[in-house]
């Protein structure tokens, strides 16, 4: 079984990785945690991808992991690098490759230009001693460059990742040519293609909305044929209509038989705000009256206090007056006594003292 060459499109061997980047194909989930910028949730993310779509390829497929944009991968990039899986999780693949029994050889898909296809036809050169072949795993550790095609190296002694320096091998006497047989490709692990991206929804958007709007105007355009037509669409002697027509008009005349009860209990309330306002003009009158009463009472006690003040004062005169007529009619019949004694006295009776 035959290996290919796998190198770089620029020719260049790329160099090793360093050692604090992660293996996105061997990492676990806390090894992927340590990565900065990755949390758990996108560690799980990362390996159910891998679990589903199998190793990964290229560092770029994290763009096909949901929740990996373009700003998160170029954190992510610096830190992950893809090894190539070993060789003996290959289906079919041998348990060890012996660099004697299992030379180099041109990639399957490669095939010589025709102006190279002549000298091939040459005599071929006995085999060079053999070069040890860096295993696959060894390989592993290399970063994997971004387009990667299948080359052949166009001499016996093949560039490889760690450069070993071959003497150059005798001129070999000529031999019999013979043709070239075409390699066969060993069997390599099934590849997976990357996901397509996912388009824009716009687009999805416009369809639908151009279906909806195309509905609505041949609904319209129907309508109007069939109003064009045959007159379906007069709604006029519906019962319904009629029904509902009558039940307007009816409540257009409740509404007019309310709302001349309306006009009625505001033109009574009108008349209550007018008695409202007579009554308050009353009751300030009966509070003027009111006040002018108990003036009235006021000067009334006044006036009955004078009153009894004159009575006091006339029952005094007459005690007064009755004491000075109870005098003069004891002087006179003293007088009368003294100097007269013929003529009777007037029988007058005497009132007593009137206690003041």
């Amino acid at each position: 079984m035959e290996i290919p060459i796998i190198a770089p499109a620029n020719g260049e061997t790329p160099a090793l990785a360093p050692p604090s980047r992660v293996d996105l194909n061997t990492a676990d989930a806390s090894a992927l945690n340590s990565i900065p910028g990755v949390d758990s949730a996108l560690a799980e993310r990362i390996l159910a991808y891998r679990e589903e779509r199998g190793p990964f390829l290229a560092v770029e497929e994290l763009l096909a992991v949901p929740g990996v944009d373009g700003e998160a991968f170029a954190g992510i990039a610096e830190h992950v690098m893809v090894s190539f899986p070993p060789l003996d999780s290959v289906a079919g693949a041998p348990e060890q490759v012996e660099p004697d029994s299992a030379p180099l050889s041109l990639a399957e898909d490669w095939l010589p230009p025709d102006e190279v296809a002549p000298a091939l036809e040459e005599p071929v050169p006995p085999a060079p001693p053999a070069v040890p072949v860096p295993s696959l795993a060894a390989e592993a550790h290399l970063p994997e460059p971004p387009p990667a095609v299948l080359t052949a190296a166009p001499e016996p002694a093949l560039s490889t990742p760690q450069p070993v320096s071959v003497a150059p091998p005798p001129e070999p006497p000529p031999a019999a040519p013979h043709p070239v047989s075409r390699p066969e490709a060993p069997a390599s692990a099934p590849t997976r293609e990357p996901r397509a991206a996912k388009g824009s929804g716009w687009g999805w958007l416009a369809w639908v909305g151009a279906v909806f709007a195309g509905s609505i105007l041949g609904m319209i355009f129907s309508l109007l044929v069939l109003n064009g037509i045959n007159g379906t669409l007069n709604m006029d002697y519906h019962p319904a209509i009629v029904d509902l027509r009558n039940q307007t008009t009816d409540l257009g005349a409740r509404q007019e038989t309310l709302q001349g009860e309306v006009n009625g209990l505001r033109q009574r309330l009108d008349r209550l705000e007018g008695l409202t306002a007579r009554m308050d003009q009353a009751e300030a009158a009966v509070k003027e009256l009111r006040g002018e009463v108990e003036t009235l009472d006021e000067e009334t006690a006044t006036l009955q206090t004078a009153v009894e003040t004159l009575t006091q004062q006339i029952a005094d005169v007459e005690a007064r007056t009755a004491k000075a007529e109870t005098f003069f009619q004891r002087l006179q019949a003293l007088l009368s006594e003294l100097f007269g004694g013929a003529e009777p006295m007037p029988e007058v009776p005497i009132e007593q003292e009137v206690q003041p």
